[in-house]
């Protein structure tokens, strides 16, 4: 939902912008989130 209707573009829009996450995230699991939207912005824009 965040990628396709808010354009979330990185891991630090939704855990800091967003949200108070990053407090509590590592560095690893920020990145994780980040190739997870990446992929989810690809195949956004796949369907287009």
């Amino acid at each position: 939902y965040l990628v396709t209707h808010e354009w979330v573009r990185s891991s630090q829009d939704i855990l800091w912008r967003r949200s108070k996450l990053g407090l509590r995230i590592s560095q690893a699991e920020a990145e994780r989130i980040d190739r997870a939207i990446e992929a989810l912005a690809e195949r956004t824009v796949a369907l287009a």
